[in-house]
């Protein structure tokens, strides 16, 4: 995988190509570069290098993590990981700024 996963959240409510309907709020976990293009304004990413700070990684649902773990980068977790797990692999280390 040449990119790193791309995490959005739409900031309003929209379809893309008739495809299912995204909802203010919702996460979009590596959306297509064609929807990005379409709708991003009404999309805010979240990521940093696809990575993300650690409280918005605590307040993201678990199997939104799994989904995260399963498309991402990361070799040392998957979508069978832990929260916990996929939160250390996931989070921007503060120490690194």
């Amino acid at each position: 995988m040449s990119d790193r996963t791309a995490v959005y959240r739409v900031t309003r409510s929209c379809r893309y190509g008739g495809g299912d309907r995204r909802d203010a709020g919702d996460l979009w976990i590596d959306p297509p570069k064609a929807a990005v293009d379409a709708i991003g304004r009404h999309l805010d990413r979240l990521d940093e290098d696809g990575r993300l700070p650690r409280e918005e990684l605590t307040s993201i649902h678990y199997n939104r993590l799994q989904q995260l773990a399963a498309v991402g980068d990361i070799d040392d977790v998957d979508g069978n990981s832990s929260p916990e797990e996929i939160v250390e692999a996931y989070v921007i280390d503060a120490e690194e700024d």
